[in-house]
């Protein structure tokens, strides 16, 4: 199988093709999966395989961009998912880890206890290690991203809409809301769910919709300081509020607000490995 090879062109940002070489051992259909991938994300628009002969000419280095192999392969932290660059949704942010669920009490609790600060923790039936964290403020919320994750943050709105999806709903349909699918529509006094108690969306993310309304990395031009928040509490869906459970609402708190109705999950730049 030497004598094939793939060429991916039409990207966005360059001009150039990407030459993708075959491994030893690898079969056409291996080298096109593997050149799918690559065309994906970098954002092109062609590709082809194909035999190389005497007629095709060499590659010139000044105009072809060479994709070395193995193929490196993207991790993120076993927390957290990879939002890969490509799809549906904002198919030019660039790829990133986004947490599997919102950040839960207990290892909120733990970040604070080795940082020695006191934190407010919640009570009653909003109290729970698998429950999600609280009572934060927008900066308590991005200390601990960037505390505890590589290059750690907030999600910025694109990211929270890419790891959504292209629904109505960041839930496992995505198309209408299911009490099977998302904490919603509970009471004051029940409290929120355990943070994996619901199936995860498309993406492999958990709990956007419902439980604990989500700090946003933003801040809202329209509104001097605040930033935004996403996704709905658990006693959001009625008629009237239903609207807070969609995944394009955007609504504002201001940043050293402490609510017991406010969570948050974090992002980070994956790292890259070898297959």
């Amino acid at each position: 199988m030497g004598n094939l090879r793939a060429l991916v062109s039409g990207c966005s940002g360059h001009t150039r093709q990407i030459v993708i070489a075959v491994n030893e051992g690898e079969t056409r259909e291996h080298l096109l999966a593997r050149a799918e991938k690559i065309k994906v994300q970098s954002s092109c628009s062609v590709l082809k395989v194909e035999e190389i002969s005497e007629e095709i000419p060499p590659v010139s280095p000044a105009k072809d961009r060479f994709i070395p192999a193995p193929e490196k392969a993207l991790k993120c932290p076993e927390d957290m998912v990879l939002i890969d660059k490509g799809g549906k949704v904002h198919p030019d942010e660039p790829a990133f880890c986004i947490g599997k669920t919102e950040v839960t009490q207990a290892e909120d609790r733990q970040f604070w206890a080795e940082k020695k600060q006191a934190k407010p923790q919640p009570q009653g039936n909003r109290a729970g290690d698998k429950k999600a964290a609280t009572l934060r403020t927008w900066y308590d919320a991005m200390a601990y991203c960037a505390g505890k994750y590589l290059v750690g943050n907030l999600p910025t709105n694109r990211q929270w809409e890419k790891a959504c999806g292209d629904k109505h709903y960041c839930t496992a349909s995505g198309d209408e809301l299911k009490p099977s699918e998302a904490d919603y529509l509970r009471t004051d006094e029940e409290g929120p769910a355990d943070v994996d108690a619901f199936p995860p969306n498309v993406n492999g993310v958990q709990g956007m919709t419902g439980g604990l309304i989500e700090w946003i990395r933003e801040e809202s031009s329209k509104d001097l300081g605040a930033k935004f928040v996403r996704g709905g509490n658990w006693t959001d869906g009625t008629i009237g509020i239903r609207r807070y459970l969609l995944a394009d609402t955007l609504l504002v708190s201001l940043p050293d607000n402490i609510k017991g109705y406010v969570g948050f999950r974090c992002v980070a730049s994956p790292q890259e490995s070898k297959k």
